[in-house]
């Protein structure tokens, strides 16, 4: 498991090391593109995060889900959070 903060409107991602290591990233300081996470991902679950990324911005609420990851050591994360 581990801890993250997305931007979405400027579509960055900062994870800590565990974050990083479960997608196959090696630790950094710096932000992500989103692209870097989504293009690791089933094409269903891009679909599925940006459908429920974008209902969360247009209501301002909160999200979860499960998302396929095909890339990397982890094949499924759950993908939660909530829109400022």
């Amino acid at each position: 498991m581990g801890t993250w903060c997305r931007d979405l409107r400027d579509k960055f991602i900062w994870g800590d090391a565990a974050f990083l290591n479960l997608r196959g990233f090696p630790p950094s300081n710096e932000p992500r593109g989103l692209a870097d996470f989504t293009d690791r991902m089933t094409p269903q679950g891009q679909a599925e995060m940006g459908e429920m990324v974008t209902r969360a911005i247009a209501a301002s609420e909160s999200f979860d889900g499960q998302l396929a990851v095909v890339n990397g050591p982890t094949t499924l994360a759950c993908a939660g959070g909530g829109v400022r």
